[in-house]
């Protein structure tokens, strides 16, 4: 009597869990269990039913048991390799599923299994073997599809996951992700039209896509194609109601092509106010395109101001290739004269502060922001400003403290976000800026000024790869001089001295206008191995700003490489002397390329500045840190 009662119980088990109501199910079982302890069909129920509702320790304690009475219970080993996946131990997983095999090895969910602990053990090409082999298996299941055909993209088989892409959209044809693959696969083949053609079918699918928009413009981009791309963005800035991803792209077009943010912003600012647009507009197409050099630029812009004095649009342009030439002074004269033609910008009054402010006179800066908050009342534009100019005279603490009161009035401004995240890393709290910059990142997840200052902070923190995560964002056909150098640095700093090749094989016709353009071009000069072009574009930007720390230190690693003792301690003690930052930086990327010797050359002259230096706390701590690092 109590085996069939035991039975009953198991029967109303198997009922209930064929039904779904595992709670119930484990309770039947339980009872059957009691009843007849050592029932391997009941605890193999009962493992199963403990599984499907997540228990997943006691579903291993239930089939080591079976396991134990028998070894080759093929069901057992199955179900066991799914608790164990369940709980992500894959290596354990797959030896059972393995084992299993071995009993059934036709059996098709096992075969699956064993590819999925595959793929998540990193052993994509064998996964991707045994489920290419059951094809006919998972041609109805979109997502098994998908994850194939991501994996093929990963191997770089392009043409294999083109095709399992084109199953995937067929099976599942109202959804975007088969085609986003078919894009992939389309562009890593050149064939960019048929990329182009797939992203507008899936924009088909979901016109307020704000990714997929982002993803067409930037194919255009990849192909010259710049009004087409203005176009993509503009529509949908248009069309979407919190268009917060194409406002971004937006921004990010603005600053890696400032022609492009001219003209596409020239619609709702200065259009029409201006007859000679397109003189002004072809004059900077020349600059950026390399075609005229920067005083042939600004000569140019000069003579339309001549024709015109009262042309705003020709005085701003001059104005700020003016501030990017380092003629602070002669900026700040036209900077003001467009301030007194729209006193109600603040954007005019922050741009003749900011050319006073490195023409020397701080002073005069900050009566203009003074009077422009008297004029125009707190708002963050101008609060900004004003910490800026705390920051330039290195007044970090009391930056920190200006920024604190902004962000109470203003918690999500990103700008101020992005300023205290810099503060804290200026002021050597690497924990606190790292923070502010993952809360950026949410929103900014492209954005290249805060990828270069997040890649020095990892740098700093001795984690580089993190950082590198970060430039995935950038897949968008272009890649700045600013972006390839990034990575060569970060690539370098993780100890992959090969991997930097392949990036900076991508180096272009850039043509260095500014002396920001001949600082990179230093760097990229230097991590090629051609360290005597590299100390000249230095060069040059040390006479232009002869206590320029970044150039200053790469100096003293170009000089240190060489084997030049003297000029490498004059320059490595002239640029921590200036920003220490800046110093350590390099020096971090760089160590472990370094020989022996050079390594304890950079440790004997580090310790003697730590040592007998008249060093602020701040450097001795940066400095410490790179010691520990050698």
């Amino acid at each position: 009597m109590e085996t069939e009662t035991a039975q009953e119980f198991f029967e109303k088990g198997v009922d209930l869990q064929q039904r779904g109501l595992f709670d119930h199910a484990i309770e039947e079982y339980d009872r059957a269990l009691r009843l007849d302890p050592d029932n391997i069909n009941i605890m193999l129920n009962l493992g199963a039913a403990c599984l499907q509702k997540g228990l997943s320790d006691r579903a291993v304690k239930l089939l080591k048991k079976v396991l134990e009475k028998e070894p080759e219970n093929s069901m057992a080993l199955y179900n066991i390799g799914k608790a164990y996946v369940y709980r992500e131990e894959y290596e354990v997983a797959l030896s059972h599923f393995n084992r299993a095999a071995t009993l059934q090895p036709e059996d098709v969910d096992i075969k699956k299994l064993i590819a999925v602990c595959l793929r998540h053990l990193g052993r994509i090409e064998q996964s991707v073997t045994i489920t290419l082999g059951q094809l006919d298996t998972i041609a109805g299941d979109a997502d098994a599809l998908l994850r194939l055909g991501d994996d093929l993209l990963h191997l770089e088989r392009f043409d294999e996951a083109l095709d399992i892409f084109r199953r995937a959209s067929t099976v599942a044809c109202g959804s975007t992700l088969p085609l986003l693959g078919i894009y992939q696969c389309q562009l890593r083949l050149d064939n960019r039209e048929k990329a182009v053609t797939a992203l507008k079918r899936a924009i088909m699918i979901e016109p307020t896509n704000q990714e997929l928009l982002v993803k067409l413009a930037d194919v255009y981009l990849g192909d010259g194609r710049i009004p087409e791309a203005v176009e993509v963005i503009n529509k949908g800035l248009e069309a979407i109601d919190s268009p917060d991803l194409l406002r971004e792209k937006y921004n990010e077009m603005a600053r890696r092509l400032p022609v492009l943010r001219k003209k596409a912003a020239a619609s709702r600012l200065e259009s029409g106010l201006s007859r000679h647009e397109t003189d002004v507009y072809d004059i900077l197409d020349g600059l950026y395109d390399g075609r005229i050099r920067l005083e042939i630029a600004v000569k140019e812009l000069e003579a339309l101001r001549r024709k015109d004095a009262s042309d705003l649009l020709v005085a701003d342009e001059l104005a700020n290739l003016l501030f990017q030439a380092r003629e602070f002074g002669r900026a700040a004269e036209i900077y003001s004269e467009v301030h007194l033609s729209r006193p109600k910008e603040p954007r005019h009054r922050i741009d003749l502060a900011k050319s006073l402010a490195m023409n020397g006179d701080t002073e005069a800066a900050r009566a203009i922001l003074r009077d422009s908050l008297r004029d125009l009342g707190h708002m963050p534009e101008l609060d900004l400003a004003m910490t800026e100019l705390d920051l330039f005279d290195k007044e970090f603490a009391r930056a920190a403290g200006r920024l604190e009161i902004i962000l109470k009035e203003y918690p999500t401004e990103q700008h101020a976000l992005f300023l205290y995240a810099y503060t804290a890393m200026r002021l050597d709290e690497l924990e606190t800026a790292e923070s502010f910059f993952k809360q950026l990142f949410e929103k900014n997840r492209a954005d290249e000024e805060l990828a270069v200052w997040y890649s020095r902070l990892a740098i700093m923190q001795g984690q580089p790869a993190r950082a590198l995560k970060v430039w995935e964002n950038f897949s968008d056909g272009i890649e700045s001089l600013v972006e390839i150098i990034a990575r060569v640095e970060l690539t370098l700093a993780t100890g992959d001295s090969k991997g930097i090749m392949r990036h900076l094989q991508k180096i272009g016709d850039y043509h260095p206008r500014f002396i920001e353009d001949h600082m990179l071009f230093g760097k990229a000069f230097f991590f090629a191995g051609d360290f005597s072009s590299a100390q000249r574009e230095f060069d040059l930007v040390l006479r232009l700003e002869a206590r320029n720390a970044e150039a200053l230190a790469m100096s003293a690693m170009n000089s240190l490489i060489r084997n030049k003792t003297a000029k490498f301690w004059n320059f490595w003690q002239h640029a921590i002397d200036c920003d220490s930052l800046y110093a350590v930086i390099p020096a971090m990327v760089l160590k472990d390329s370094l020989n022996f010797s050079q390594r304890e050359r950079l440790k004997t002259e580090t310790r003697k500045l730590v040592d007998i230096g008249a060093l602020r706390e701040i450097d001795k701590a940066r400095l410490t840190r790179l010691l520990k690092c050698l």
